[in-house]
C-alpha cells in the first residue's frame, strides 16, 4: 500500500462540529469541575476519617485539606503518560483530564501557604519535614501511576509475532555468518510475515469515538454548567468553588502553553508562585463572606496551582534541571508566602 495513503487512513478523522481548541477547553472546563469535587470530597473523608481516631493522626500533619487530593491527583496524572502515547487520538480529552482533572484534584497553593503558616507558628521542623515527605509521596504516587499504566498497555511475551521474533534471530545469525542461504531464509520470512493493514491504529470503532465525542462534549459542558451555575447560586458556600474552578484551570493551560520552555516550565512556575501569594492575601484579607474566600482558596487558586503537572515535569527533566526548577518553585513561593503572611502580623489569628 502507498504509504502516504497509509498514514492517511491512520490518522485519526478531523470533527467540524468543534474547532479543536475549543474541544480543548472545553473538555478542561468539565474536567475542571470534577477536580475540586474530588479535592472538596477528599478533603471531607480525611476530616471523617480523622474525626474518628482518638487522637490526631498522621493526616493532620501531612495537610488534611490537600495530602490525599495531591497523591490522588498525581497518581492519575502517571496514569495518564503511557496511556496517552498509546490513544493519542484522543488528545483533546487527555489534555481535560490531565489539565482539568489532575491539576484542579492537586493543589501547590494550599500547600505551600501550611508550610508557610508552620514556619510562622514555631514549628519549622514540622514544616520542613512534612513538606519533603509529601514530595516523595506524590512522586511515588506519580511512578505509581506510569508502572500501572504501562502494566496495562504492554502486551504480554506470548502475543509477539513469532515470525518476527524468528525474523530477528536469523538476522543476528547473518551477522556472523556471510553465508548467502541466510538472505533467502529472511526473504522467505519477508513473504509469510502478516502485513500491516491502514485502519489497525485507527479503526472504524475510533472513527465513530471521534464523531461522538465533540457532541458528547458539548451536552456536558452545558448541563454541568446549567447545573453548577443553579448550585452555587442556591448553595454559595460550596458550589462556588466548582463555579469558578475553571477559570483558573483555563489560567493555568494558557500560561504554561505560552510560557512554558524546555529549560524551565515558566508557565507552571508563574501559576503556582501567584496562586499561593493569592491565597496569603486571601486569609488575612478576603474572609467574609464565607462563600468568596471559598471560592478563591479552594475554587481558583486551588485550580490556578497544581502538583500534578508540576511533579510530571520535574518527572521528566534532567535531574539537575529537576532539582533547580524544585527549588526556584518552592524556595520564591515560600519566601513570597512567608513575607506576606508575617507582614500581616496576624498569624496567630488565622485558622487554617
Amino acid at each position: 500500500m502507498d504509504p502516504a495513503r497509509l498514514l492517511q487512513a491512520s490518522a485519526p478523522p478531523k470533527s467540524d462540529f468543534l474547532r479543536p481548541a475549543l474541544h480543548v477547553i472545553m473538555w478542561i472546563w468539565i474536567f475542571a469541575y470534577a477536580g475540586v469535587a474530588a479535592r472538596i470530597g477528599l478533603t471531607h473523608a480525611a476530616t471523617s476519617i480523622e474525626a474518628s481516631q482518638g487522637r490526631p493522626t498522621l493526616l493532620t500533619a501531612m495537610g488534611l485539606s490537600f495530602f490525599l487530593p495531591n497523591v490522588v491527583g498525581c497518581f492519575i496524572m502517571g496514569l495518564c503518560q503511557p496511556l496517552k502515547a498509546r490513544f493519542k487520538q484522543f488528545d483533546a480529552v487527555w489534555s481535560g483530564i490531565t489539565t482539568g482533572f489532575c491539576g484542579c484534584c492537586t493543589t501547590f497553593a494550599t500547600w505551600e501557604l501550611h508550610t508557610a503558616f508552620q514556619y510562622l507558628t514555631d514549628l519549622p521542623a514540622n514544616a520542613t519535614f512534612v513538606f519533603f515527605t509529601q514530595l516523595l509521596c506524590c512522586f511515588g504516587a506519580h511512578w505509581g501511576g506510569i508502572f500501572t499504566a504501562k502494566s496495562i498497555c504492554t502486551p504480554p511475551p506470548a502475543a509477539v509475532d513469532p515470525v518476527a521474533r524468528l525474523r530477528a534471530d536469523v538476522s543476528a545469525i547473518q551477522v556472523e555468518d556471510s553465508d548467502d542461504k541466510w538472505q533467502d531464509v529472511l526473504r522467505a520470512l519477508d513473504a509469510i510475515s502478516p502485513q500491516p493493514v491502514a485502519a489497525s491504529s485507527f479503526d472504524e470503532d475510533d472513527a465513530r469515538i471521534m464523531h461522538i465525542l465533540p457532541r458528547l462534549c458539548t451536552a456536558m459542558f452545558g448541563l454541568s454548567f446549567v447545573l453548577i451555575t443553579a448550585a452555587a447560586i442556591l448553595h454559595q458556600t460550596t458550589w462556588t468553588a466548582l463555579w469558578i474552578a475553571p477559570v483558573g484551570a483555563l489560567l493555568r493551560f494558557e500560561l504554561g502553553k505560552r510560557f512554558n520552555t524546555s529549560a524551565l516550565p515558566y508557565g507552571t512556575l508563574a501559576a503556582n508562585i501567584v496562586a499561593s501569594a493569592f491565597d496569603c492575601v486571601v486569609v488575612i484579607w478576603i474572609t467574609k463572606p464565607a462563600w468568596v474566600e471559598a471560592a478563591i482558596l479552594t475554587g481558583f487558586c486551588g485550580s490556578l496551582s497544581t502538583v500534578s503537572s508540576w511533579i510530571n515535569e520535574l518527572n521528566g527533566m534532567h535531574p539537575r534541571a529537576a532539582f533547580r526548577y524544585a527549588a526556584i518553585t518552592h524556595v520564591v513561593a515560600l519566601g513570597i508566602s512567608l513575607i506576606i503572611l508575617g507582614a500581616s502580623q496576624q498569624v496567630q489569628s488565622i485558622t487554617l
